[in-house]
């Protein structure tokens, strides 16, 4: 019997996200007196349940399709959780505060498109277009889908695109490690067993 991997970080972030507080938020002037780990924390912390809720389901469901070598996806959501960040932090000084896992939710989305190609790809492009058909809805609205109180929190589509690249280079770079590992355990029958000795005369006729 196969043995099923639980997805350890996947649930260790969501228990995060569900226990640490709004204190913990993305505050720019607070991570320029040299609060780095709000550029971390920030992802964690949420609006209001159900923004909370959402979040972590999407998070939950992505990650155990995304988690297999934990080194590697624990790093994929540090990289995006960073990254996004700093984003904020140097192109758009006027986000005084931002919260929610939507981002990293976004590194996933696109992560498990690509992963599921393989089985099927109607799942592939139903994630994919799911993602873009969200992504759209937000950016025409100017409000994220799934938080109650719009009045002064506002979505940012452009983040939610810099998750997705994070997203599409960590399932290329899994995909070619994937195809690495395959080649290594099977590898390919030499070719110069499939070549005709020279000294052996061409069979002329049908083959069967």
């Amino acid at each position: 019997m196969k043995r099923v991997k639980v997805p350890w970080i996947t649930l260790a972030v969501a228990c995060a996200a569900i226990l640490i507080p709004g204190r913990f938020e993305y505050d720019r002037a607070a991570i320029l007196r040299g609060e780095a780990w709000r550029l971390v924390t920030g992802h964690l912390t949420h609006w209001s349940p159900d923004h909370l809720i959402w979040d972590v389901i999407a998070f939950v469901a992505l990650g155990c399709v995304c988690e297999r070598r934990r080194v590697f996806f624990g790093g994929t959501l540090l990289v995006s959780a960073v990254a996004v960040s700093l984003f904020l932090l140097v192109a758009c000084p006027e986000i005084a505060s931002y919260r929610g896992l939507s981002a990293v939710d976004s590194t996933l989305w696109i992560w498990a498109a690509l992963r599921v190609r393989d089985q099927s790809r109607t799942y592939a492009l139903l994630l994919s277009g799911v993602f873009a058909g969200k992504l759209m809805i937000e950016a025409a609205s100017g409000s994220p889908l799934f938080v109650t109180r719009t009045s002064d929190v506002l979505v940012l589509p452009v983040v939610h695109l810099l998750g997705a690249a994070i997203g599409f280079v960590a399932g290329v770079i899994y995909r070619r490690g994937d195809d690495a590992k395959n080649d290594s355990l099977h590898p390919s029958a030499p070719d110069h067993h499939l070549r005709r000795r020279r000294d052996e005369p061409a069979v002329v006729g049908r083959i069967a």
